[in-house]
């Protein structure tokens, strides 16, 4: 009987499911239901004369779509219950169990006997797939494992065959991916085997042996030996020179920034880019002439609302060929529900998309980024960034088209310019090329901006170069109405000027001011005696000032610190006397 209590809850009334997946015994009588939440979520829900309750408590779990596939040879077991019906509308039997990947009920196991066994988890979840194979091993006529060709962590069947674009042939195509996914299954040998039939094991037999199997897998997965690496020798790698849509701003395959505040006219400038590259006009002379005059397909990826009236019109006064522009807000899941796309995960099937069109695809612009990825990306995180960036440059690559993101600065006026994009340092740092928009310096035209380089990784640049445009009135009429609009004019010169002090205005006090505050903060805070370490930061955190200058002020005021003998904790106790000078000291 079920003793899971993690879906021991009942929802408040303002909660409604986004999915309900229904298990039913060998009659096809309803036995229990499983709720799915938006975030993800899952609860159970039964019903007993009459009453919903919220629980499982007392009953025996039972697979997934059990009257569907009980009488057959064959089944595919998937992580969960969308998995198991996108397979089923493909004409495959296919079930899962009903508390996920890592908690197979022993219950379930007798439902398999003497059937053929597909198994097929989710990226990352290849231990619990070899879990459930151990645990029907001895039950099960064969079992076999489906290895998915993705990379992308916890990706899935349901991701694998929605790489198929929608098509006359989509059906048919999807199912020759699952049929060739079934047919390079691996067939699943316990390690270390103790007998040739294993059918006299008894049910202690096999968990015991599970076990062995587990901690196998897992000494395994450390061995070097196992490990298949990517690799190329230098003397095989052919050179060959970089081709460019727009230099020194966008390279082919490769990824570019262009970081500015909102509304200070990044998508003017973007927009003004895809129209000249959807119609083929030229595009405006940075220090030397482009090999060839851009001309092709464009994809605006953007959140912005309301295309009609903004985007629209701003691509309309800018010259574009409507017809060479595809935007893309978001994507339709299988369950009909809208969602935005995620970079992480749609990229590969827009591949797909792009090689199939009649239209050469030469540009992408995401606008902005934060808008594209999932809620577990944190892009305050440096390895989290950098892994979406990884697979935003993985996609200009195997596309073979130039990529630009637009992305926001922080609020930080003394961090250098490398670090005011909104998020981690990565968003610079993991790009190829990185340019701003700045505002102009005092006595320019308030309609001007300055488009600068401050990161190029492949070909010489010097940050105080700025390619300089306006913004002008543009305004036209369609349809008998007149459509306001600004329009934006190139220079045709480029001129000096620095940016980073624009941008960054106090980065370059940053380092001494910091930490002569730092200083002044912990002379007055321990006039009255020692201080935890950890209210320390946290005050000087309150007052916007950093570890690494509360470290230096700690230093240069010979502030000792000594741990409490009870709690562990450290404690800053200041000097008997403070140094007379502080000096300027920068992090």
């Amino acid at each position: 009987m079920s003793e899971n209590r993690a879906f021991d809850f009942k929802p408040g009334a303002e909660s409604k499911p986004m999915a309900i997946y229904r298990y039913e015994n060998e009659a096809g009588d309803l036995v229990f239901e499983k709720l799915r939440y938006c975030p993800k979520a899952f609860r159970f829900r039964r019903r007993v004369n009459g009453r919903v309750i919220y629980n499982l408590r007392g009953v025996e779990p039972i697979p997934y779509r059990l009257p569907k596939w009980k009488d057959g040879s064959s089944v595919l077991i998937c992580e969960g219950e969308k998995d198991a019906d996108a397979t089923t509308e493909l004409g495959l039997p296919s079930t899962t169990g009903p508390f996920g990947a890592t908690s197979w009920p022993v219950e379930l196991t007798h439902w398999f006997k003497d059937k053929q066994v597909f198994i097929c988890f989710d990226i990352g979840e290849e231990r619990a797939a070899e879990n459930v194979a151990a645990s029907l091993y001895g039950t099960a006529r064969e079992i076999r494992i489906c290895r998915l060709p993705l990379t992308e962590h916890e990706a899935d069947v349901t991701d694998y065959i929605n790489q198929v674009p929608p098509s006359d042939l989509q059906r048919a195509q999807q199912i020759k991916l699952v049929q060739d996914l079934l047919k390079n299954a691996e067939l699943y040998q316990p390690p270390g085997r103790v007998t040739d039939n294993p059918t006299v094991l008894s049910e202690a037999e096999r968990e015991a042996l599970s076990k062995v199997e587990s901690a196998w897998k897992h000494l395994t997965e450390k061995n070097p030996k196992e490990v298949t690496f990517d690799s190329s020798e230098f003397t095989d790698i052919q050179m060959r020179p970089i081709k460019w849509l727009w230099y020194p701003i966008a390279p082919v395959g490769m990824v570019g920034t262009v970081l500015g505040e909102p509304g200070i006219g990044k998508t003017f400038l973007l927009a003004d880019l895809a129209a000249r590259v959807s119609s083929g006009r030229p595009l405006p002379i940075y220090r030397k002439p482009t090999d060839q005059v851009a001309h092709g397909w464009v994809i605006y990826i953007t959140s912005e609302g309301v295309a009609d009236q903004i985007l629209k019109p701003r691509l309309y006064a800018a010259g574009a060929d409507m017809a060479n522009i595809t935007l893309i807000k978001g994507i339709m899941t299988r369950e009909g529900d809208y969602d935005l796309l995620d970079i992480r995960r749609h990229l590969v099937p827009l591949v797909a998309r792009i090689k199939q069109d009649n239209r050469k695809c030469v540009l992408v612009i995401i606008d902005p980024m934060a808008s594209f990825v999932n809620g577990k990306t944190n892009l305050n995180d440096s390895v989290q960034t950098r892994h979406a960036l990884d697979a935003v440059a993985r996609f200009a690559e195997n596309a073979d088209i130039a990529v630009l993101v637009a992305i926001h600065p922080n609020k930080d006026e003394t961090l250098k310019i490398m670090s005011r994009a909104s998020g981690s340092i990565q968003m610079s740092a993991a790009v190829k090329s990185a340019w701003v928009v700045a505002d102009p310096e005092e006595g320019d035209p308030q309609n001007m901006r300055y488009f600068s380089p401050y990161k190029i990784t492949t070909v010489p640049f010097n940050k105080k170069e700025t390619l300089p445009f306006f913004l002008e009135s543009a305004d036209f009429e369609q349809d008998g109405k007149n459509i306001e609009m600004a329009n934006l004019r190139w220079s045709t010169k480029i001129v000096k000027c620095d940016v980073e002090k624009i941008i960054s205005p106090r980065a370059s006090e940053a380092g001494v001011n910091q930490t002569a505050k730092a200083c002044a903060m912990l002379k007055d805070t321990l006039k009255n005696g020692p201080r935890f370490s950890d209210e320390l930061f946290a005050l000087a955190e309150s007052l916007g000032i950093g570890h690494r200058p509360l470290y230096a002020a700690k230093a240069r005021l010979a502030i000792k610190a000594s741990p409490e003998h009870f709690s562990g904790k450290w404690k800053w106790i200041s000097p008997d006397t403070w140094p007379e000078k502080e000096g300027n000291i920068r992090e």
